[in-house]
């Protein structure tokens, strides 16, 4: 079910209905420019589907933004780490010079602190993935893509994608799901984040649970039209 907060945020966006899920912001208009390159940032509510759907944009061939952090490498990504980090682990996370420090050292043009660890997107690496690169693809929050469409917004077509859940209570089970803790916080930050889609991104997009799909995937379903929308409005082949 959609829940009513959800609704009153989706009217104040126009609903596309050649592409059914998409809704475009009216005040925040996307211009397309042939001579320059593409980069898509996904913003949106912990746990809506945003790494989900940059995932399979980087298999049909989009190129990824390498992203910074202080977090410990992991067994996970030791399959495939593409973090730019730190040469030590030991970082005084609380330590504002220390933090200062680092913005400075990578060149951070957006940065935040989650979890303990400080993450960020180096200007360096976005400005080789917008020459470089036809289509990149970037998963930020929503202050961080505020800074780089402030930075970059001449630079290439930016182009900004809020994904958005049926209700709070479906990002509430997708995190117990996933065993996320401070579940009551993040949940407030979630709200924050939807409350605040219209004065950053250009195009929201509803990834539905309820909507009747074929073998019930409505998350391949939300993924397969927001390719196909982006192809659209990108003007890829």
């Amino acid at each position: 079910m959609v829940s009513s907060f959800i609704k009153k945020i989706l009217s104040q966006f126009k609903k596309l209905e050649d592409f059914n899920i998409v809704y475009e912001n009216a005040t925040r208009k996307f211009v397309f420019d042939s001579q320059k390159n593409n980069l898509i940032i996904i913003i949106g509510p912990s746990s809506a589907g945003k790494s989900t759907l940059a995932e399979y944009l980087i298999k049909q061939g989009f190129y990824k933004v390498r992203t910074f952090t202080t977090r410990p490498n992991t067994r996970k990504d030791n399959i495939n780490d593409d973090y730019i980090r730190p040469d030590t682990d030991k970082i005084d996370i609380n330590d504002s010079n220390v933090i200062n420090q680092l913005i400075r050292e990578y060149g951070l043009l957006e940065y935040n602190i989650h979890a303990g660890s400080l993450y960020g997107t180096p200007k360096n690496e976005l400005m080789n993935a917008i020459k470089n690169h036809q289509n990149s693809i970037l998963v930020c929050e929503n202050n961080g893509a505020r800074s780089i469409y402030n930075a970059l917004r001449n630079e290439c077509n930016l182009l900004v994608i809020f994904i958005i859940p049926d209700s709070l209570n479906q990002i509430k089970r997708r995190m117990k799901m996933a065993g996320k803790n401070n579940i009551t916080s993040r949940l407030l930050t979630a709200k924050r984040e939807i409350l605040d889609a219209r004065n950053i991104a250009h195009f929201v997009i509803h990834f539905s649970e309820s909507v009747k799909v074929p073998n019930n995937d409505t998350l391949g379903y939300s993924i397969q039209n927001t390719y196909q929308f982006i192809k659209y409005i990108l003007k890829l082949n």
